[in-house]
C-alpha cells in the first residue's frame, strides 16, 4: 500500500481532533474582532478630494459592527470612538454619526464622558446645529443627571431655526419646574410669532396655551397645598409666590376652574379639539400604509386612536371615512 495514504489519514484524523477547539477559539476572536479603523490622518490623504464619499463608505461599513454582539465592552467602545472619529474627520458636518455614535457609546458602558466629547466635536465643527445641541442636551439630562446643563444647552437650542417642537416642549416644562414663568411662555411666544406656515403656527399656539396652563396648574396646586382648599378663582393666584408677577396677566387672563377644581382656558380646550382632529388624518393615513390602504372601521378607529378630549355642550364626536368631526346631538 502506498505510505502517502497513512499521511493522508492522519492529517486527517488530527484536523477532525483541532476542529473543536480551533472552532471555539474562532468563535471568541469573531465575538471581538471589529473592522480594522484607519489612520485619520492617512484616510485624509487617501481620500483626497473624496472625503466625503470616503466617509459614508467608512460609515456603512461600520454600521452592521455597531449593533453586532460583543464580549469585551472595552474594546468596542475604543473602536465605537475610534470609527467616530475618522468618520466625522473626513465628514465633519456628518450630523448622523455624532447622535447614533454617542448613543451607542452610552449603550455600551453607560460612561456618557466619550458620547460627550464626540457631540462636543460635532457641536464645534457644526455650531448652528440645533440637533447636536439637543443630544447633547439629552446625554448630560439621562446620564449625567445635570438638569442645569441640560437647560443651558436646550436654551441654546432654541435659538436656532431648526429646533424641533419636543426638544422646545421639554425645555419649557423644565423652566415651568424651575418657576422660570417669563422665559417659559417667551419661547413659544417668539416661536409663534417666526411660525413659517399655518401648521407650525398651530402647533406653537397650541403649545403656548399648554405652557400656561402648566404655569396655572403649578399655582392651583401650590394653593391648595397651602390653604388646604382649591382656589375658587384666577384672582387668588395672583401671588409672587404661586408666579412669577411677569405673568401674572397672561396666565390669569381667561383662566377659570372647573367643577372639579381643575385649571382651565375656554381657547385651550378648543384648540385641543382641533389637534385631535388634526391628528386624525396622519394616523388614518399611517393605518392604510399597514393595511393595504383599507381605511380603519370605526371600531378600530375608537379601539387604536386613544382618548378623545370630552367634546364642547351638546356636541358629540362622530368618526366617518376616515374622518373625525364635531356635530350635534
Amino acid at each position: 500500500m502506498d505510505p502517502r495514504v497513512f499521511i493522508v489519514a492522519a492529517g486527517i484524523a488530527g484536523a477532525a481532533s483541532l476542529q473543536g477547539p480551533i472552532g471555539e477559539s474562532n468563535a471568541v476572536r469573531r465575538a471581538n474582532d471589529f473592522r480594522y479603523t484607519p489612520d485619520p490622518a492617512v484616510m485624509r490623504v487617501v481620500a483626497g478630494q473624496h472625503r466625503s464619499t470616503m466617509a459614508d463608505l467608512l460609515w456603512l461599513r461600520a454600521l452592521p459592527d455597531m449593533s453586532r454582539e460583543f464580549n469585551d465592552r472595552a474594546l468596542k467602545k475604543r473602536w465605537i470612538a475610534a470609527a467616530t472619529n475618522v468618520i466625522t474627520d473626513l465628514e465633519p458636518t456628518f450630523g448622523t454619526v455624532y447622535s447614533y455614535g454617542a448613543a451607542h457609546l452610552n449603550v455600551v458602558d453607560r460612561n456618557p464622558d466619550e458620547a460627550i466629547a464626540l457631540l462636543g466635536k460635532g457641536i464645534e465643527k457644526n455650531p448652528e446645529s440645533a440637533g447636536l445641541y439637543v443630544a447633547l442636551a439629552m446625554v448630560h439630562y439621562e446620564y449625567k443627571k445635570d438638569k442645569a446643563k441640560a437647560i443651558e444647552l436646550l436654551d441654546m437650542a432654541s435659538r436656532m431655526p431648526d429646533i424641533d417642537s419636543l426638544s422646545l416642549a421639554m425645555l419649557v416644562a423644565m423652566k415651568v419646574d424651575a418657576r422660570d414663568d417669563f422665559m417659559a411662555i417667551c419661547y413659544w411666544a417668539k416661536a409663534l410669532e417666526e411660525a413659517p406656515n399655518a401648521q407650525v403656527r398651530a402647533i406653537c399656539e397650541y403649545e403656548l396655551w399648554r405652557t400656561k396652563l402648566m404655569i396655572a396648574g403649578r399655582a392651583a396646586r401650590e394653593f391648595e397645598a397651602k390653604n388646604h382648599r382649591k382656589p375658587k378663582d384666577a384672582a387668588e393666584l395672583r401671588d409672587p409666590q404661586l408666579m412669577s408677577e411677569s405673568v401674572f396677566d397672561v396666565v390669569l387672563a381667561e383662566l377659570r376652574f372647573d367643577d372639579k377644581g381643575r385649571a382651565r382656558y375656554a381657547k385651550f380646550d378648543e384648540l385641543e379639539l382641533d389637534r385631535r382632529i388634526a391628528q386624525t388624518e396622519t394616523w388614518v393615513r399611517a393605518f392604510r400604509e399597514g393595511n393595504d390602504d383599507r381605511t380603519p372601521t370605526e371600531a378600530e378607529f375608537l379601539k387604536l386612536f386613544g382618548d378623545l378630549p370630552e367634546p364642547p355642550a351638546g356636541k358629540r364626536w362622530k368618526y366617518a371615512d376616515g374622518k373625525l368631526a364635531l356635530v350635534g346631538e
